[in-house]
């Protein structure tokens, strides 16, 4: 029954305070006394955890001697560490006790109630009379009555369960830990409270429903108390016992015995007194198995061992039953005398602890044994004793029974009570999940809704594109049907004038061949000549016009000399030159450079030259030029005749139609071929009667 009250303890130190290294304890000296203590009480945290009880006394021992007198807090936090430390090291009753009142003065004084309360249920296990146990019940109601807090009320019902179960009060214990589990499983699903401890809470009433011999609702409880196990070795050494008892009372031996062996290893790791106190209990559970098995040799065995374990980690709690078990061992193996020894050790304790079905069994098997050892006088006073002793007890059982059947009622009531609140708690989480899942569905709603709204967006943005590429193709249409009656218009304009001219003559030849000298003959063949030669060119400036208009030309830069390109030109026109006799002068220097295209360029000069030779007098004067700055080249061509300014070749550039003068076709092809090459085209005043043309040429 002792463990019970470990188990508080231990788990309180667990879960109370912080989690940290154990080498935290060793505090530097340009720490603060503040930082000092909290470093120590970690260290005490954790060295409890991996259950180094020998260094947490050590700690704990001069975390007290550097704390202010007046910081009860704190004293009453590390004399509960020192407390429990001497407990699982196998301190004296009385050094634990002193210890433990120490906790609960300075947290009176500290004003901190789960100090005391814990120190309360901690010093349940340590007292040897029923008296002494009630009046520290009596102290734990009372702390429980001055709290609000719900988890301290927790605290103190599950040190009632405690206080109860060793009372022999099993219907009470159990009406005290279900409490205490209702109050903590809220506190768990408030995230206020470790699995762990949720796990304690299944601990105490499933080991209340094994007092009451209800093994179903016992093993109910132990396998959701390991659903809620994280790290806590206390509990998974309760659940391997329980597990291992009762397969052994179902006589599965081998599996009894593989929970045995993981109980063990648990032990060994930890080295903890409560959990080597479980492997003790679970030996003599094993040792009396055996004898009603009649194994008495493996009983033997069992009981041994836990005779060996009593010795360095056994509770006084346990020293009733270890003597009973060997006792009752020796008698069915027949060796009386060393039965007789046990069961005398065994008879007072029961008594004292008012273990009346092991004291009745001590009373009957010590008779049993002054019977074989043929001390028949003896025999007959323990059989006489004990007929009296159940007589008795059978009255203070029919008490008893009435007491237990008023308490199972009301545990039912209880439990009928936790059956409703659990069937809220499932209805709860039902609307809960279809709540979640209502909010799961409009967040689905909404991420589909933006994710249409995006399409649409994109498919806005798709339709604008295609509507503006659509605008500017019909554009193009547009301009490209504009630019085709252009060029009709040109046709019908400059190309049906010398085509008519060309048919007349040819067609007088043919009729009147004879009408004609040879004087007129050669007359009418010069101006037939001049007359397909203009229509030559003309083709050649429309198509070329044509072209440009429908982007068929890339320009295509290289460096050229200026001088071939416009002799190429002079030699394509020295037919007109010659015909209107012009005087024509060069003057351009032989290394003179440009970047630019070659076709482009050589058209451009083609052009201004040609408007030149058509604008001049017979007789007329042509003048070549080329000049270089820093910057650019400017070829310029000015020849005699009527004026030609700079306004009148912007206003026809402008126009949408064009005349065969010098302000059609040519104009327009050379103003965009010298945009496309970067070029420039201004016609300046050179004088009365003369125009001066001038292209500049971009050196970068």
């Amino acid at each position: 029954m002792k463990r019970i009250f470990l188990f508080l303890v231990f788990l309180f130190s667990s879960f109370f305070l912080t989690y940290s290294q154990s080498d935290n304890h060793r505090s530097p000296e340009n720490k603060t006394l503040s930082e000092q203590i909290k470093a120590f009480d970690r260290a005490c945290d954790s060295l409890n955890n991996i259950g180094n009880y020998e260094e947490e006394k050590i700690i704990a021992g001069k975390a007290l001697q550097l704390i202010p007198s007046n910081d009860f807090q704190n004293i009453a936090n590390f004399n509960f560490y020192l407390g429990n430390a001497y407990e699982n090291t196998n301190g004296s009753d009385s050094i634990c006790l002193a210890i433990y009142g120490n906790t609960i003065k300075f947290a009176e004084k500290s004003g901190k109630p789960l100090y005391k309360i814990n120190a309360l249920g901690a010093m349940i296990s340590f007292v040897h009379t029923q008296e002494e146990r009630d009046k520290i019940e009596a102290q734990i109601k009372v702390a429980m009555n001055a709290v609000n807090d719900e988890y301290l009320k927790a605290r103190a019902l599950m040190g009632l369960a405690s206080y109860s179960k060793i009372s022999a009060k099993d219907g009470q214990a159990l009406a005290y830990s279900i409490e205490a589990l209702e109050i903590l499983k809220k506190l768990f699903q408030r995230e206020k409270i470790p699995s762990d401890e949720l796990a304690e809470a299944y601990y105490y009433v499933s080991r209340a429903f094994r007092n009451m011999q209800q093994e179903d609702k016992q093993l109910a409880y132990l396998k959701e108390m390991r659903r809620y196990i994280v790290r806590n070795n206390q509990l998974l050494a309760y659940y391997y016992l329980t597990i291992g008892e009762n397969l052994f009372y179902g006589k599965d031996l081998s599996r009894a015995t593989a929970f045995y062996d993981s109980l063990t290893s648990v032990a060994l790791k930890c080295n903890n007194s409560l959990i080597w106190n479980s492997r003790l209990e679970c030996d003599l559970y094993f040792a009396q198995g055996y004898v009603k098995y009649n194994d008495n040799k493996k009983a033997l065995i069992y009981a041994k061992r836990a005779n060996e374990l009593n010795q360095k980690w056994g509770f006084s709690y346990y020293e009733a039953n270890i003597y009973y078990t060997n006792g009752s061992v020796y008698l069915a193996l027949k060796d009386y005398r060393n039965a007789l020894a046990f069961l005398q050790k065994a008879e007072p304790l029961a008594k004292q602890n008012r273990y009346n079905a092991m004291y009745m069994l001590c009373l009957e098997k010590i008779g049993k044994c002054y019977g074989g050892l043929n001390d028949w006088k003896s025999a007959y006073l323990y059989s006489s004793k004990f007929a009296t002793t159940q007589d008795s007890l059978a009255t203070v059982n029919s008490e008893k029974t009435f007491a237990e059947a008023e308490e199972k009622y009301q545990n039912k009531e209880k439990q009928q009570q936790i059956e409703l609140k659990n069937i809220q708690l499932e209805d709860a989480q039902k609307q809960k999940i279809w709540l979640l899942s209502g909010l799961g569905l409009v967040m689905i709603a909404l991420i589909l809704l933006g994710i249409i709204y995006r399409n649409k967006r994109k498919t806005a943005a798709i339709i604008e594109e295609k509507n503006h590429s659509l605008a500017r193709l019909n554009g193009e249409l547009e301009e490209a049907n504009q630019t085709k009656a252009r060029l009709f218009s040109i046709i019908g304009h400059d190309l049906r004038s010398p085509i008519s001219q060309v048919y007349q003559f040819l067609k007088l030849q043919q009729l009147n061949p004879l009408l004609l000298n040879e004087d007129q003959k050669s007359q009418l063949s010069m101006k037939i000549q001049q007359a397909t030669g203009s229509l030559l060119e003309t083709m050649e400036d429309l198509l070329l016009w044509s072209k440009t208009q429908m982007n068929q030309f890339k320009t295509e830069f290289q460096v050229i000399d200026l001088l071939p390109v416009v002799v190429q030109s002079q030699q394509l026109l020295q037919l007109n030159i010659d015909a209107k006799n012009l005087h024509l002068e060069r003057k351009i220097p032989e290394n003179i450079q440009v970047k630019t295209d070659q076709y482009f360029l050589q058209t451009i000069i083609r052009n201004l030259f040609q408007n030149a030779v058509k604008a001049s007098p017979q007789q007329g004067e042509i003048l070549l030029e080329c000049s270089r700055n820093e910057n650019s080249v400017i070829f310029s061509i000015q020849n005699d005749g009527e004026a030609f300014s700079q306004e009148q070749y912007e206003q026809i550039i402008k126009r949408q139609e064009n005349t065969r003068s010098l302000s059609g076709l040519g104009l327009h092809l050379i103003d965009e071929l010298s945009q496309k090459i970067g070029a420039s085209v201004r016609f300046v005043n050179a004088g009365e009667g003369k125009t001066r043309a001038e292209l500049i040429l971009p050196l970068n």
